[in-house]
């Protein structure tokens, strides 16, 4: 073997090893920025904090480990964290329901239908949430002048407006996963003697279950987050989690939302694993691509 050979050789495992070095290089600066604000928040959770008048000063890194701002949560934050839970179900179970179908009908459609119908779906993703607060207001108060029923305050209401804004997600990501091909597919299965709900469970859903997990993710993320449209259609009693956050860190800090904070983090990334561990999202990606 040449000394130039030799060198490009050496070269070529230098030039690889350094890539290497550099992109994990570049995975944990990503990583740390992601998680940072998190593992503060975390961190402050668990400082004992000088008391000053309802509020404390808490530091990071603690100076002294305890874990009382964790009992001193209060029961209308609990209550606040249920009520956010079970909107964001509720919404992310009917944006399946409204969202899937019409997924489905859009792949079947021609080109230039296909690219007007997701268009005019996804545009509930351009209009700014105070927007969509403000407008669904406007119509509960006329609604209620007209019939006398008061949707503004109300849960009814609060899951209206989160639906208009979650749904889009779900379509898009379902229309997405599904492909042009489950016309073809789906034909295909026919031809060879599968019924329609043969067809539907062994084609249809398969190709769309990727789509399905992903945009109900999005909607109950949607849901659960939201600030702006919870503040202006909720009311007593209907209280989301991100509101009750705002109100507590309004003026001074509340200890106790570092806490909260860290448990509802906590749960999320618990229970985003055993979703991912019971449906086998990446077998199903994987049989997606495939085919089969």
């Amino acid at each position: 073997m040449s000394k130039t050979s030799g060198y490009r050789q050496l070269w070529w495992r230098l030039s690889r090893a350094a890539g290497r070095y550099i992109g994990r290089g570049w995975l944990a600066l990503l990583v740390l920025l992601l998680y940072a604000p998190i593992l503060v928040v975390m961190l402050a959770s668990l400082d004992s904090g000088p008391d000053v008048g309802p509020a404390a000063f808490l530091n990071v890194p603690p100076q002294d480990l305890t874990l009382r701002w964790y009992a001193a949560i209060s029961p209308r934050m609990w209550q606040a964290v249920v009520f956010s839970l079970q909107l964001a179900t509720m919404v992310a179970v009917a944006a399946l329901l409204l969202g899937v179908p019409a997924a489905l009908g859009i792949a079947r459609s021609t080109p230039r239908l296909y690219a007007l119908l997701i268009s005019y779906c996804r545009v509930p993703l351009q209009i700014p949430f105070v927007v969509t607060g403000v407008a669904f207001l406007q119509c509960y108060y006329a609604l209620a002048s007209l019939t006398g029923m008061q949707l503004a305050g109300s849960m009814p209401g609060l899951f209206i407006a989160h639906l208009f804004v979650a749904t889009p997600y779900v379509i898009s990501a379902v229309t997405i996963s599904v492909g042009a091909s489950v016309v073809r597919l789906e034909e295909a299965a026919s031809a060879l003697g599968a019924s329609y709900l043969r067809v539907l469970w062994r084609v249809t859903l398969p190709l769309a279950l990727p789509g399905m997990f992903a945009g109900g993710l999005y909607a109950f993320l949607v849901s659960f987050t939201d600030v702006t449209v919870a503040v202006l259609l909720g009311g007593p009693g209907r209280t989301t989690f991100p509101v009750a956050i705002m109100n507590a860190i309004d003026g001074e800090l509340d200890p106790s939302v570092p806490a909260v904070a860290t448990v509802v983090f906590l749960s999320s990334m618990v229970l985003m694993i055993m979703l991912q561990r019971m449906v086998g999202l990446q077998n199903v990606l994987a049989s997606a691509r495939t085919g089969h």
